[in-house]
């Protein structure tokens, strides 16, 4: 009975020690930092956190340190880019709207780039949100750069990365010169105005023009135009030249073209007949009014005795007006005279007169009398 208690006694102390051990192991793996446990808590907290999804204006998304492009922008200007934050995650999206920096590139002009409408502090699980940045070039002409960080609890990628990239150009865009190579005519620039006067006979719709401009670019109804290569067709109007900066505004020239007129033609030299001594008859013939109406009563017959008659001389005017024949009587002449005389016509740019012809009046001569007997 004795050495059994003892065997007893001495099993139940080996028995207490060994659970001793294996509690101080338990104890040792719980203090321990367990790979598993870390791995399943992270996955937990990722499940569990908001998604930050730039999107850009086309809707395109912002990969993590990708780069978002202005367009060209003249230098002294803005431009304002709206960007939109998607919170495609599983919970509420936090955003630190202090700790948001924007970070010029070299050689970029401080103020370059700047966040005009900041988003809100939070957007709610599978909500949106814009932030608008500007674009404002300011010094030198070239490509301006800068990387913008936006911080959120977004546990994937806590501070959110960009770059954005701008260019600053001219906004110049100016005609300076125009004229049409044939005929040869130059424009009369007068703010957005461009006229310019061709000749009568002039094919107003095949005309090709040189000009020059400060834009990058000139179309007439969305057609480019080449200085003096593109024809274009003014005979239904006026046409309309649209010329683009290196900043994409356009500024629009007016041309307006304007047929001149010319004095009429006429006819070689008038056929004088019915000659008396103080009276003759005059014809004239007119081929052409040269783009412009001959009024009633500008056209006639003008004559002097020292040659090469105007209407500053002694005329008899038709009563008619515009082209083909007329005729006129010449009257108030001296007998016996050497007279020289022209047809004319006048239209608003000026007065033409046919070659001249000479003729004499009949030359007076003495009474005839007779014998009267008684």
């Amino acid at each position: 009975m004795t050495a059994t208690k003892s065997t007893q006694h001495h099993r139940a102390i080996a028995a207490l020690g060994v659970l001793s051990v294996v509690g101080m192991m338990a104890l040792a793996l719980i203090g321990c930092s367990n790979p598993l446990a870390k791995e399943a808590q992270a996955i937990r907290a990722e499940a569990a956190s908001p998604r930050f999804v730039l999107s850009d204006a086309a809707a395109v998304v912002v990969s993590a340190n990708g780069t978002v492009n202005f367009p060209a922008t003249s230098v002294g200007g803005n431009y304002d880019l709206s960007l939109t934050i998607k919170n495609s995650g599983n919970s509420e999206l936090t955003i630190d709207l202090t700790g948001i920096v924007i970070t010029m590139g070299s050689g970029t002009e401080p103020d370059t780039f700047s966040v005009k409408t900041p988003p809100p502090a939070t957007v709610a699980t599978g909500g949106s949100a814009t932030l608008e940045l500007r674009f404002s070039p300011i010094g030198t002409l070239g490509e301006k750069t800068a990387t913008v960080s936006i911080p959120t609890n977004d546990v994937t990628n806590p501070k959110f990365t960009f770059t954005v990239k701008g260019s600053g150009v001219t906004g110049s865009k100016d005609i300076t010169a125009f004229a049409f190579v044939s005929p040869a005519a130059t424009g009369l620039i007068s703010g957005t105005s461009i006229g310019v006067n061709v000749p009568v006979g002039t094919n107003t719709a095949l005309l090709v023009a040189n000009f020059a401009t400060t834009g990058v670019s000139v179309t007439v109804n969305g057609i480019p135009q080449t200085s003096g290569v593109t024809t274009v067709d003014f005979s239904h109007g006026s046409v309309d030249y649209v010329v683009k900066a290196a900043d994409a505004t356009t500024k629009t020239y007016t041309v307006t073209v304007t047929v001149a007129a010319t004095p009429p033609v006429l006819t070689a030299t008038p056929a004088i007949s019915a000659i008396t001594w103080t009276t003759a008859s005059g014809a004239g013939n007119i081929l052409s009014d040269g783009g412009a109406a001959i009024p009633a009563g500008s056209r006639g017959i003008c004559w002097n005795i020292t040659g090469n008659p105007t209407i500053a001389d002694s005329l008899q005017a038709d009563v008619g007006g515009g082209t083909g024949g007329f005729t006129c009587a010449l009257s108030g002449l001296l007998p016996g005279m050497y007279y020289y005389v022209r047809a004319y016509a006048t239209n608003s740019a000026g007065t033409d007169y046919s070659p001249q012809v000479g003729f004499s009046t009949t030359a007076a001569t003495a009474p005839t009398t007779t014998a009267v007997s008684d």
